[in-house]
This record gives C-alpha cells, sequence and structure tokens, in this order.
C-alpha cells in the first residue's frame, strides 16, 4: 500500500487546489480501503487481483504480493455453502465481468492454513464511460452468525422438546409409575420412604412395609458417607437432577441412580447395571486385547468396509504394502485395488462368507505392493456386531513360507540327489509288527522286490544278509538302542547284490505316551569305498612314517585350543630330548637360538591369524639339550582353521639342515672369492683393453719414420747428407720396437715367474752413470739440468747389473720424458742402514693423487687416452718393481700432485742379495762363421733375404727356402750343417718341418720366430729345436747362439 502523507478532507476542501486531483481522491480511497473491516479485492479487465486490503490478507491468509497479478480462484479456494467445489466457468464471482452482472451469495472460502469458513460475497463490476474495466469484491466471514443461528435453533428445538416431553411425561406418569419395570422410590425432605415400586421391594429386599415411612440412612445405613448420601443430598439442596453410577460393596451389585428433587423431596430411579457392567469391563478388555494386538504390529491388522475402503491399519499390515500412514488417512488405500484380478472371485466368496456367517474361512491370495510386486498372503475377515458393513482383517506375509517351501522342495530334491549319490539308504522299523520298511534304493542294494520292500520285512531278513562275524555285535547295538534310548550306531558287512558291502548304521528309537518303543527310524550308508580309502591310508601312513625315519624328519602338532605341543621321536631326537620327554611351546622356545627366538614367533603368529593362508615356514638354530651343539633346523607347517576362521592347530614337520646351512655357507664364500676374482679378472681386461690400444699406438708409431726413410732411400730421393740421420732413425725407431718387444717378454717371464738374473757384484755408482749416459742426450735436447749426488763409500750389492742398469734408465728416462723444457732431475745415492737408497725426483708432471697407489701395476699409465702427451706401454714401472723386488729391495713413488714433481725411490740390501736363477754366460761374439753351411727358411721375403745376407756376411755357405716343403726337398741334396727356420708358415709349419727332418737325420736346428713367449719356446723346444731366437734379432746374439751350438 501507498505510505504518502494524507491530507485531511476538510483542508484540501478549503485549498485552492483542484477538485479533479485524483492523486489525493486516490490516496483518501486507499486509506478507507485499508481502515476497511469488509475484505475487499479489486480485479482488472483480465480477472487478475490487482488490490486487496488488510481485511482481505488476514481473511485469507494470502498478502497481496502473493495474490496480485494472478486470479482469485487459483489462489484462494472457495466452494459451493455444501462444500462441492465447482469449475472456474460456474464460479459466479468470476462471471460477474463478463455478464456485467451484480453477483451476490454465500460461498465457502478455504483460509491458508487449510480450514473452511463461511462468507457471504458481493461482486459488483466496475464501470468507467460506460466500459466494465474491472470487479470489485466484498467478502465478510459470517462464522459466527451462522454458529449463533445454529445455536438459536438448536435452544428452540430443544425447548419445544422439553415442552413436549413434559407433557407427555405428565400424561404418562401415572401409567409409568405403575408398569415400570426400574426400581423407584419417592423420599421427603426428611428422606423417608413415601412410595416404593413393586421392582424397587424385588431390588432391595425390603418389603413396602418395611421401607414406608422410614428414613432411607436407618434403613441402609452403610449408605452413609457414600457418594449415594452425597449425591442425594447435593440434588436436594441444589434442586438439580443427578444420574450417577455406584457399587454396592453390601451385595457387589452395580448401580445407576438417576435422582430428580422437588420442593416435596427427592424421586429416585434405581438400575441394577451389574450384568452390563460385566459386559462393559468383558469389552474393554477384549478392546484393550484387540488394540494392544492391533498396535503390537505382531500381525498385519485393518479395519475395513464391503465396498472396498481399508478406513484404519496397523504399522504391519502399512509395511506390507507399501504404503505410508498418510496415504490410509487420505483415504488411498482400498483392499479391492490391492487384489490382482485374477483373485477377485475368490474375494467375493469370502465377502459373501463374511456377510452370512459374520466371518470367512481363512485362505491364501495375493496382494499388490506398492513398488508393483506381488505379496502372497494368507487372509481372514470378520464384521463387527454393530450391524455396520465394516469389520476388521488380518494378512499374514506368507513371503518367507513359500520361499521356505521353494527351499524345502529344493532341498527335498536335493537331499534326495544327495542320498543317492553318497549311497544312503534310509528304513523305518515298525517294533509292534516286527515289519521293516526301506527305500527303493536299499531294497535294489538286497535285491528286494519294490513292492516286498513297501509291504515290509522282518528284521531276521536283514540279519541273515550280514556277515556272520557281525551279526553279534549288530544285535547287541540295536539292543541297547531299544533299551536305552541312545542312539545306535554300527558298521558292519552285508551280502548284497554287489557283492560284499561294508555300511555305517544309524537309527534313533521311538517311543508313545507309555515310553513303549513303537517305531525305530534310520538311515544306511554304504561305507565300502571309505574303508578301502581307510585302509590304503593306513597302509599309505606306514609307508610316510618310513619315509620320515629315512629321511630324518620330525613331526610336530600344536593344539591352540589346549595349548598342548607333541612331537614325535625324531623331532625329540633333533632337540637332543630324550623319547619319554614332555614338551611344550615354553621348553620349545627355551632350546631356540636368542637371535632366533622372536623371528620364529613372528612367523608362527602370522601362520594362525585369521584371513592368513595357513602356511608356516622358518629356518632357527637351536641349542640342543643333549650336548648344546647349534644345529639349524628348518621347519613347515599348515594351520588349521574353524568355520569362524579362529586358528585351532598348527601341524608341520622339521629337518635338521646344518651341513645345507655350511654348504651354503662355503657356497657363499666360494661365491664371494669368485666374484672378487671376476672384478679383478674384469679390471685387468680392461686394462689389457687400454694396453692393447696404446700397444697398437706405439709398435705403429716407430714404424711411420722407419718405412718413410727406407721408401726415400728406395727412390733415391734421401740427400747424401740426410742418410747418417735416416739411418740412424731407422735403427732407432727399430731399437724402440725391439724394447717395447722386450718389455713385453719381459712381463711374460716375470708372470710366469721364469725371469733369470745373473749374480755378481754390482756397482751402484756406476751403473747410474752406464744408465744416465742413454737419456743424456734427450736430456740435452730439453735443457733438462740433471744433477748428480752420489755417495761413493755406499757399498757395492749382488744383482744383474744389466738388470739394474734397466730399472734405472727406466726411472730416468721417465724423469726426462715428463719434465718440460728447462726442468730439472736429480739423482741421489746414499746409504741408509743396510740399504742403498737411490732417489730420482724431477720438476716434471707429477702424479694424481687417484693414479699413485696404482703406479707400478702391469698396463697402467697416468694417462690413457688418446690425448695423452707421452708415449709408452705403461710397462716400464711395473717390470721395474719386479727387477727391484728380485733383487730383494723396494721401489717407491711420491708426487705431490699434478704439476708437483715426482720422487721414485730403490732400496737395496748390500750384498745380501741371493740369485733365484743362474744363467749360462753367453759365449763371445764371433764372426767367422766361414765354412758352415746354413739352410734357412722363411715365408716372408725380406726376413729371409736379410738373413741370407746377414749369415754370408759372417762367411756362412747360406741355402734359402721360402717354405718347409721346399725345404725338405733341399735337405738332402745340399746336407746343411745348421737349420734355422721360422715357425709360422703356410701348408706346413715349423714345427711339422723340424718333425720329418727329425725322422731322417740329427741336424742341429734353431727357430726364429715372432713367437716369443715362454709357451712358445717351450712347444718349440719340444719338436726339437735346439735354441728359440726372437724377432728382431740382434745379429751378435744370433751369430754367438750359433757357434755356441756347433760347439
Amino acid at each position: 500500500m501507498t505510505s504518502h502523507p494524507l491530507t485531511p478532507l476538510s483542508e484540501y476542501q478549503r485549498s485552492s487546489q483542484p477538485a479533479t486531483d485524483t492523486q489525493h481522491y486516490k490516496q483518501y480511497l486507499e486509506a478507507i480501503c485499508n481502515n476497511a473491516t469488509l475484505a475487499l479485492f479489486v480485479m482488472d479487465e483480465h480477472q487478475q487481483c490487482v488490490y486487496m486490503n488488510p481485511a482481505a490478507e488476514q481473511l485469507t491468509g494470502f498478502t497481496l504480493a502473493e495474490v496480485e497479478g494472478r486470479a482469485l480462484h487459483d489462489v484462494i479456494h472457495h466452494t459451493r455453502p455444501d462444500g462441492t467445489p465447482y469449475p472456474l466457468c460456474e464460479c459466479p464471482i468470476d462471471q460477474v465481468f463478463p455478464k456485467n452482472n451484480q453477483e451476490q451469495g454465500e460461498e465457502v472460502f478455504v483460509h491458508r492454513n487449510g480450514h473452511f469458513y463461511p462468507v457471504t460475497y458481493t461482486a459488483s463490476p466496475i464501470r468507467q464511460s460506460g466500459k466494465t474495466i474491472g470487479t470489485v469484491i466484498e467478502v465478510r466471514d459470517i462464522t459466527q452468525e451462522e454458529l449463533a443461528a445454529q445455536a438459536q435453533q438448536e435452544a428452540t428445538e430443544r425447548e419445544r422438546v422439553l415442552r413436549q416431553a413434559a407433557e407427555s411425561a405428565k400424561e404418562r406418569a401415572e401409567t409409568v409409575l405403575q408398569s415400570i419395570t426400574e426400581a423407584f422410590v419417592v423420599f421427603d425432605r426428611e428422606w423417608h420412604y413415601l412410595y416404593v415400586s413393586p421392582s424397587a421391594t424385588r431390588l432391595l429386599q425390603k418389603s413396602e412395609a418395611e421401607l414406608i415411612g422410614r428414613r432411607v440412612w436407618d434403613v441402609f445405613p452403610d449408605l452413609v458417607a457414600t457418594p449415594v448420601y452425597e449425591a442425594y443430598h447435593r440434588s436436594v439442596a441444589e434442586q438439580i437432577p443427578i444420574e450417577f453410577e455406584f457399587l454396592y460393596p453390601t451385595w457387589d451389585r452395580w448401580f445407576v441412580n438417576r435422582a430428580y428433587p422437588s420442593d416435596k423431596g427427592l424421586s429416585v430411579f434405581v438400575t441394577d447395571i451389574t450384568d452390563r457392567k460385566h459386559t462393559e469391563q468383558a469389552l474393554r478388555e477384549s478392546e484393550a486385547r484387540f488394540r494392544r494386538l492391533f498396535e503390537g504390529n505382531m500381525v498385519p491388522l485393518a479395519i475395513w468396509t464391503i465396498e472396498g475402503r481399508v478406513t484404519e491399519a496397523n504399522n504391519a499390515l502399512l509395511d506390507l504394502i507399501g504404503y505410508s500412514r498418510s496415504e490410509l488417512e487420505a483415504g488411498q488405500i482400498s483392499w479391492r485395488a490391492l487384489t490382482p484380478p485374477e483373485w477377485e472371485a475368490q474375494d467375493a466368496k469370502a465377502v459373501e462368507e463374511v456377510v452370512t456367517q459374520g466371518y470367512s474361512t481363512p485362505y491364501e491370495k495375493e496382494y499388490w505392493h506398492k513398488d508393483g510386486r506381488r505379496i502372497p498372503i494368507l487372509i481372514s475377515a470378520g464384521l463387527f456386531e454393530d450391524g455396520s458393513q465394516s469389520g476388521y482383517y488380518f494378512a499374514i506375509d506368507l513371503t518367507q513360507l513359500k520361499q521356505t517351501q521353494a527351499s524345502l522342495k529344493e532341498a527335498d530334491s536335493l537331499l534326495s540327489s544327495a542320498l543317492a549319490a553318497g549311497s544312503i539308504y534310509t528304513w523305518r522299523w515298525d517294533l509292534r509288527q516286527n515289519l521293516i520298511f526301506i527305500d527303493l534304493e536299499f531294497a535294489n542294494l538286497f535285491g528286494v522286490l519294490p513292492e516286498n520292500a513297501s509291504q515290509g520285512l522282518p528284521i531276521e531278513f536283514f540279519l541273515a544278509g550280514m556277515h556272520p562275524d557281525d551279526r553279534e555285535s549288530v544285535s547287541a547295538a540295536i539292543r541297547k538302542a531299544i533299551d536305552t534310548g541312545e542312539e545306535y550306531f554300527a558298521e558292519y558287512r552285508l551280502q548284497s547284490v554287489k557283492g560284499e558291502r561294508w555300511v555305517l548304521a544309524r537309527g534313533r528309537v521311538e517311543y508313545d505316551a507309555n515310553e513303549i518303543p513303537i517305531s525305530f527310524p534310520g538311515a544306511v550308508c554304504d561305507i565300502t569305498e571309505r574303508k578301502q580309502i581307510e585302509a590304503a591310508l593306513r597302509e599309505t601312513e606306514e609307508r610316510l612314517r618310513s619315509a620320515i625315519e629315512c629321511a630324518k624328519l620330525g613331526t610336530w602338532d600344536f593344539n591352540l585350543l589346549t595349548e598342548q605341543l607333541t612331537w614325535d621321536n625324531g623331532c625329540k631326537t633333533m632337540f637332543g630330548l630324550s623319547i619319554d620327554a614332555e614338551v611344550n611351546y615354553a621348553q620349545f622356545e627355551s632350546l631356540l637360538h636368542p637371535e632366533d627366538l622372536a623371528l620364529t614367533n613372528q612367523r608362527v603368529e602370522a601362520a594362525i591369524a585369521p584371513g592368513s593362508s595357513g602356511e608356516f615356514k622358518a629356518e632357527y638354530r637351536v641349542i640342543r639339550a643333549s650336548d648344546g651343539a647349534e644345529r639349524w633346523i628348518s621347519a613347515t607347517g599348515q594351520a588349521l582353521f574353524d568355520p569362524s576362521g579362529k586358528a585351532v592347530r598348527l601341524i608341520g614337520a622339521v629337518i635338521d639342515i646344518t651341513e645345507t646351512k655350511q654348504q651354503e655357507a662355503e657356497r657363499q664364500q666360494l661365491l664371494e672369492r669368485e666374484q672378487r676374482l671376476r672384478e679383478q679378472a674384469e679390471q685387468a681386461n680392461r686394462i689389457k683393453d687400454e694396453f692393447l690400444a696404446v700397444l697398437s699406438h706405439e709398435l705403429r708409431t716407430p714404424l711411420n719414420p722407419i718405412l718413410g726413410w727406407v721408401r726415400m732411400l728406395r727412390a733415391g730421393k734421401c740427400p747424401p747428407a740426410k742418410v747418417p740421420q735416416a739411418l740412424e732413425t731407422i735403427e732407432r725407431n727399430a731399437q724402440l720396437q725391439a724394447q717395447l718387444i722386450e718389455d713385453l717378454l719381459d712381463v711374460s717371464r716375470i708372470l710366469q715367474g721364469k725371469l733369470t738374473l745373473n749374480s755378481d757384484s754390482v756397482n751402484l755408482v756406476e751403473t747410474i752413470r752406464a744408465a744416465l749416459e742413454t737419456v743424456q742426450l734427450a736430456a740435452e735436447s730439453k735443457a733438462i739440468e740433471v744433477h748428480l749426488h752420489l755417495d761413493s763409500d755406499v757399498e757395492t750389492v749382488r744383482g744383474d747389473a744389466n738388470r739394474l742398469q734397466q730399472v734405472l734408465w727406466n726411472l730416468l728416462s721417465n724423469a726426462v720424458k715428463f719434465t718440460d723444457h728447462a726442468g730439472r732431475v736429480d739423482v741421489k745415492l746414499s746409504q741408509v742402514g743396510t740399504e742403498a737408497e737411490i732417489q730420482i725426483r724431477d720438476t716434471g708432471k707429477g702424479i694424481r693423487s687417484e693414479v699413485l697407489p696404482y703406479i707400478f701395476d702391469r698396463f697402467r699409465q697416468g694417462d690413457s687416452s688418446t690425448t695423452r702427451q707421452f708415449g709408452g706401454l705403461g710397462l716400464g714401472l711395473a717390470i721395474a718393481r719386479h727387477l727391484v723386488e728380485l733383487h730383494g729391495g723396494t721401489i717407491s713413488a711420491e708426487s705431490a700432485g699434478e704439476n708437483q714433481g715426482a720422487t721414485f725411490t730403490v732400496r737395496l740390501p748390500l750384498s745380501l742379495f741371493q740369485m733365484q736363477s743362474d744363467a749360462p754366460e753367453m759365449p763371445k761374439s764371433s764372426r767367422d762363421l766361414a765354412g758352415i753351411k746354413i739352410l734357412a727358411v722363411d715365408d716372408e721375403p725380406d726376413n729371409l733375404d736379410f738373413l741370407v745376407f746377414l749369415l754370408e756376411a759372417m762367411g756362412a755357405i747360406v741355402e734359402s727356402a721360402r717354405s718347409a716343403k721346399s725345404a725338405f726337398e733341399k735337405l738332402s741334396e745340399f746336407q746343411p750343417d745348421l737349420l734355422i727356420s721360422d715357425i709360422a708358415m703356410p701348408d706346413l709349419d715349423g714345427y711339422q718341418l723340424i718333425q720329418q727332418i727329425r725322422e731322417q737325420i740329427n741336424v742341429p736346428a734353431i727357430a726364429l720366430t715372432a713367437y716369443a713367449g715362454e709357451t712358445n719356446q717351450r712347444q718349440i723346444l719340444a719338436a726339437g729345436f735346439q735354441q728359440h731366437l726372437a724377432k728382431p734379432v740382434d745379429p751378435d746374439e744370433l751369430v754367438n747362439t750359433i757357434v755356441a751350438l756347433l760347439n
């Protein structure tokens, strides 16, 4: 509503504003409507609400905001005065606008909260300029008016009825008093009996003479101070009629009194209602029982009407059909609608029974559940005795019963199948007739005809079919079962059509009320296969026991329920216990090695834990009780569980695996040793791979200048002045290659322990100076200063001067090689105790700390990369270390790191060394081979030409052969004094050649070959050669060897 301030009408009339100010009148109009007590609604031309005043909001419970813009009929429900709804097209209010007529009348409005109330309405069209533009509706609540009118009408009617009743009562008073069957008495104001009806004398058990003129309280003094006394006095005092019931204890009877006072006294009607009270009490008790049954929901119950409605139902029935109580109260449940069509005829028959005899015979049918499924039920109904067309009915859910019946039927079928599959036969012995009735399968087992089996057979027939050895025990078991009532149990053999069969019989005697045995039912199971299996198992168990004893196993059984631990003899022996020793788990734990106790218990707990596989495996040590020896035991087992998943037993076996553990330890040590050797071998292979790469480089590098200068000389392109340089270069690089090969041979001899030394007194000063001479030129070329600090008083040492010089040469050459231009090398000789100490210190490249520990290893270099600055095979220091150690000395290296120089120290014992082996002195070189016939064999033309040239230069007569075959052909014709042959040749090698020669003549032979290894030397000498020389050979060495061999 608008909230603009409103100008009073009187002021507005005096104001100078124009009289046509519609805004002002609109405000006044709204104020009038808002304050009106009559409910007002204004509808537009579309019959939609545009205004409703507060009285209308209060009347309907709706606000203008909820109704505005909507049809009144859609929001506020209203019906005809009798409560029946009508469609919009028939609503008088909604017809005002289209008919342009005023409508008045009464309706029933429905408040928002749901309650109904009567109203009067006036609906008038709103016209403007002759055109209807809307409707105004006035509504007034007439609830109170109708209630007042109804009350007045009822009061008038009661007055009329009372007047008529008084007149009738007056007319019938005399007659009634005479004919009344109820006890009727009249008292005066002093409580004297004035009148007593005949029925009253019978009721009061007094004669009229005993009552008339006497006070009631004197006749019945026990009524004083009772509700009767109080009610009578109150009725007289207040002059009001009183009706009440009371129990008269003296007679134990119930009475109802209706007292009517007058100015003369009191008239009282007394009726004995004892029977009615008993009936009411019985009804109340019956109703209470019914209500308890109804509300207890033990049985689905409902109140129904014959036409089909269900007016009341307990929760059990609602749960059965799936409906809610609100749906029941809304009248949405009908027992006819709940019934599938095929049951309608049965329902009609039941209704007919209910109408004719008051109840129906229980019968089975089905109900529709709300979710569409069918529910099997057992139903019965009855009518109330009040004559109404309603009654009660119960409906018991048979779903479980039907499912149980189906399950039983299936179980019966399964049982029959199981009995047949399990070879189980049933029987019943009628003890009074001494006839045994058996099933068809049992009859087939005995070869009995089905008709005879159904008629029964005497017990003697079955005893005769038993094995003779079993009849007495079976008969005794039968007598015991009959005499004691205990279960009959017997295993015996019988002769059947299938031959002899083992059976297991079980049964129990049945007795009548006098404890006389009347029937003996039971079953027989064919256990022939089980007996065969048991026999096989016993045999298998014996074999298993023998196998366990042979395998030296022990078995154990741990009962987890009783905590009883059982060990067999093998197990006790394994743990060092006597055969008769008692064992338990605590004792088992005491024998375990302390380090294995916790883990073993954990394995046991894991095996018996619920939900586990039950598998138990453990290896542990035990301290044997008998001798305290430590033994390794391997245990395996399996836990057994009950249906609830609880472990009840743990059984298994043990075996002594001490020897296996020792073997495993030995294998592990062997494996670790092999792994170390493998690692060492792999390391050695890596080093050899690096060495081979360096070897290839070091062998090829000298070949380049050799081949280069040789090709220049052969082509005549070398100037005469360069020839000495060329020859010197060729010789130096050839010697370098020879030195590399010699180093390799030295390493081979070192590895085989066959490196020999000459024993002599060695002056170290001279040896140092001799070694220095070989590197002097290289030092001078790099402007390296070599400083000698030699103590001439140092005593001599015993050893091989050449080998010691080789050591010192190697150290000095390394010092010069690894020292930069203008560096310095210091050589110091001194005596330290009983040892001579030689130190060679340089200012060169130094040695990295990670390389220093391996500097004397074979094939090791400080830098093996392709970018290394210095050549070499990495064998020099390894050979030097070995030579020094053969002399009984030591060699060590020190360096502060890269570019910090290095110091090598050699210590040798003074004159204490004893030579490990002696080599024969070689004869002095001789160049006189004049007249000696030598056969030279080599498949390489260059080697053969050089050998022939060398030998002829020494004066020998030489015949050459390019193959072993050619040499063998020339042998008989040339008849040489000496044979010099290569080994590796095509077709026929040097080994085969010497073998064929030795078969004819015994000519001295020298093998000149590139196979320079110790193994090659042994093989060559074994083949028949007297001497072995390695290529490249020194001419003097070759001549000396020839002379020595011929001499």
